[in-house]
């Protein structure tokens, strides 16, 4: 029943409206239930995107507000856990580029009384959903120990692109990716065990791939040729 200027807590209260009577928890579930899957959503004033080279929320801060344009996300999984009648607790797996604060306010909207976001918590970031998560205090124990405890916790430098399809180039050829020229290369269909590495199959419509070496080290990022045939050096990892 609260709408604040930046969909959250820390705005400042703009209207306050009755919630429906008639809102029961299975009302309210229904109308959760329309807002999962595609759908176009506008962007906070209070969010980090430019419009016309200008980030809203300095333009928020100015008490400016522009038009901004829809973005097409996907809210994959939208389940209620919990519902008093004047507040709920959800719980959201959406894509990149999805705003909690735009979602809330469009259900608040919805159910014809708004609404606002009291709390909010990201419990991970794909693709990092199976890593185990460690409390800071646990972190501060094992700070104690020897430094080899704390570094078998550190992921490897590609474990954030398992996404990407991976290319390996030979070993006479891995200076010529240093030098930022395009080397040939092989498209990893099939996961290799001596590397020890996970390996996307295919090219699919992302040209951009991690590069490896015949040892299984991850020489940068490069991008494919439309033949998959040379790789072209787009970040590369200079390793001592």
């Amino acid at each position: 029943g609260v709408t604040t200027d930046s969909a959250d807590a820390d705005g400042e209260v703009l209207e306050t409206k009755p919630v429906p009577k008639d809102l029961t928890e299975e009302a309210f579930r229904s109308i959760c239930a329309k807002f999962k899957g595609p759908l176009q959503q506008i962007p906070p004033m209070v969010s980090a995107i430019k419009i016309d080279g200008k980030r809203l929320y300095k333009l928020a801060r100015e008490g400016i507000e522009v038009d901004r344009p829809a973005r097409a996300v996907n809210i994959h999984e939208l389940d209620v856990l919990s519902f008093s009648g004047t507040t709920a607790r959800l719980s959201v797996k959406c894509s990149k580029g999805t705003y909690i604060r735009s979602l809330v306010t469009d259900i608040g909207e919805a159910i014809g009384c708004g609404a606002h976001v009291a709390a909010l918590r990201r419990t991970y970031v794909s693709p990092f959903e199976l890593r185990p998560m460690i409390e800071m205090a646990t972190l501060e124990l094992m700070n104690e120990e020897p430094k080899s405890v704390l570094d078998e916790l550190l992921l490897p430098l590609d474990a954030g692109l398992s996404h990407l399809c991976a290319v390996q180039i030979a070993a006479e050829q891995v200076a010529t990716f240093h030098r930022g020229q395009s080397p040939e290369c092989l498209v990893l269909q099939e996961a290799l065990p001596a590397l020890g590495f996970e390996i996307a199959t295919g090219t699919g419509s992302e040209p951009l791939c991690r590069v490896y070496d015949e040892n299984g080290m991850l020489l940068g990022l490069g991008e494919l040729s439309e033949t998959g045939e040379r790789v072209a050096p787009r970040r590369v990892l200079q390793m001592d």
